[in-house]
């Protein structure tokens, strides 16, 4: 007996060690990327910390934050460069060509970055319009998936902590080893979730928003533009 409990503790010791998120030898990298100087990048930025950085930094990334007023193209450029970064998480404003930071600093804009800043990444930007233009650039320059918007991002500032928990389900999920594919899944179930909770409440506008976010959150389920189904982090176990 006492043999046996010294081998499950080994085995589950080696689960352990090896479900760590590790890459030739380092942590794998995550850059996180949030403006804050206004009340709607406030609000969702707060959401990101409480809820979605806690959560990967328990499951022990490497996270570079450039959020506030390091959310600037100098910042995040050269965050992206470091060779285990494998995931772009963003918050803040955009258009259809540009991931905009701190007090509208151009971030990332087709044609104005280098491909090794992107290439074999996981891109999600909570951030308008993006997707049109931005995010089919960001996949031709070699990043695997891009998972974002290609119209505004709405939602109530009464019930906001419902529509940032939807689009924060993708950072969630990949984190967890899900495929791009997946994690898509995973967001769409969520709007679903609160969509009926809305509705069944009478909340019609509530509803039209949520309906409105998830039809124009692109992903490569959606056109090959935006990367591959499979994409997935390396290195970490689901």
């Amino acid at each position: 007996m006492a043999n046996s409990a010294r081998s499950g503790k080994s085995k589950k010791a080696a689960k352990r060690k090896r479900a760590r998120p590790l890459i030739s030898g380092l942590k794998v990298g995550i850059v996180g990327v949030d403006s804050c100087y206004d009340l709607s990048t406030e609000a969702v930025f707060a959401f990101r910390v409480n809820n979605v950085y806690t959560h990967l930094e328990k499951k022990g990334f490497d996270i570079k934050y450039c959020n506030g007023n390091l959310a600037t193209r100098h910042y995040v450029s050269a965050a992206l460069k470091q060779p285990h970064v494998q995931f772009l998480t963003g918050s803040g404003h955009g258009q259809t060509a540009q991931f905009l930071g701190s007090y509208y600093t151009v971030i990332l804009e087709v044609g104005k970055y280098a491909s090794e800043e992107v290439k074999n990444k996981i891109i999600h930007l909570c951030a308008c319009y993006s997707a049109l233009e931005l995010g089919a650039d960001l996949v031709a320059k070699g990043c695997k998936a891009f998972l974002g918007y290609d119209e505004e991002f709405s939602f109530s500032r009464k019930y906001i902590d419902r529509f940032i928990e939807c689009d924060a389900e993708i950072d969630i999920a990949i984190a967890e080893g899900n495929t791009a594919s997946q994690a898509y899944s995973r967001a769409i179930q969520l709007y679903n979730k609160y969509i009926k909770e809305f509705d069944d409440k009478g909340l019609a506008t509530q509803v039209a928003l949520l309906q409105y976010n998830r039809d124009h959150l692109c992903a490569p389920d959606r056109d090959a533009r935006w990367g591959d189904p499979n994409a997935k982090l390396r290195n970490v176990e689901s």
